[in-house]
């Protein structure tokens, strides 16, 4: 379905698809811009208010309801707008999509698409070590729910050309932003692959548990096979080694734990402070934390 060349109509579509008149974190403004009738839409609090403000402003300076129509909507906003980013689409399904993901619509009179103003934030929470991660030394930051904000956290320590962002959407009601993060020059071309069709693939409505609910439809489990096959991790220093060494990693907007991809048993027995030991303490660590695993397995059922 498209966008209408009159604005009454495409008012009436977006009262249909959604409860603007029920719902109140959706917010609507008619404008005027010289002669030519508008019409914004966004979701309270996703939007920044400051920045919308000075857009309507950048927007009506040197205009009066007796300046002729906008012949070129594109280059008018160009022109007047500096403070976000901007984009048009004539899709509806586009359009709803953006506008609940935090970008606000912005109808005209005339035009057969919208422009999409992405001046969106997210509430979140401060950036602290993650408490079940916790290390006698080293970084103190940890993954939060934001995507673009554990993202950054990646691109802060690994400041290389090959390091790519694939975004992928899941959910058919939710739409969930997931992440495919690796380096192409060391990656395993086939593992990507077949991790990224099979996200494309999936059919769910939603990820109701984050990375927890994407694992689980990913990797399922054998009832032969209890053990974990995808280790996770919410320390992002943990994470770039991992990413350094050839693996890939799945950030699931909305939560803390990033999925690294192919879990190994070399991940479980390894502790976060070993990274921040020398080569020979850390490899003595790590041997005594093998040994143990045959010794708690067969002591303890000997001994009771």
């Amino acid at each position: 379905m498209k966008v209408s060349v009159h604005l009454s109509e495409n008012i009436d579509i977006l009262h249909q698809r959604l409860p603007i008149d029920k719902s109140f974190d959706l917010i609507t403004r008619k404008l005027l811009l010289g002669s030519s009738e508008a019409y914004w839409i966004g979701v309270n609090g996703l939007c920044e208010m400051d920045i919308i403000q000075q857009l309507f402003s950048d927007l009506q300076s040197g205009t009066d309801t007796n300046d002729a129509p906008i012949d070129n909507l594109e280059e008018f906003a160009a022109s007047k707008t500096g403070y976000a980013q901007l984009q048009s689409s004539k899709d509806w399904d586009t359009l709803i999509e953006n506008l609940l993901s935090g970008p606000s619509l912005l109808f005209v009179d005339g035009f057969d698409y919208s422009l999409i103003i992405d001046a969106r934030t997210y509430p979140t929470r401060g950036i602290k070590e993650p408490d079940a991660e916790p290390v006698s030394q080293g970084a103190r930051d940890g993954f939060v729910e934001t995507l673009l904000f554990n993202a950054n956290l990646i691109r802060r320590r690994i400041r290389s050309e090959d390091l790519t962002f694939a975004m992928h959407h899941i959910g058919a009601e939710s739409h969930t932003d997931v992440a495919v993060v690796y380096r192409s020059q060391n990656v395993n071309k086939e593992l990507l692959n077949h991790l990224s069709d099979r996200l494309d693939q999936l059919k769910v409505s939603s990820l109701t548990m984050g990375a927890t609910s994407l694992k689980e439809l990913l990797v399922p489990h054998k009832w032969w096979n209890p053990l974990p096959s995808v280790f996770s991790t919410e320390r992002p220093d943990v994470a770039c080694s991992y990413l350094l060494e050839g693996h890939i990693l799945v950030l699931v907007d909305n939560s803390p734990m990033v999925l690294v991809f192919p879990g190994t048993i070399f991940q479980f027995t390894q502790s976060c402070d070993d990274y921040y030991r020398t080569p020979l303490v850390g490899s003595y660590f790590r041997l005594v934390r093998f040994l143990c695993i045959p010794v708690n397995l067969l002591l303890m059922p000997l001994f009771l």
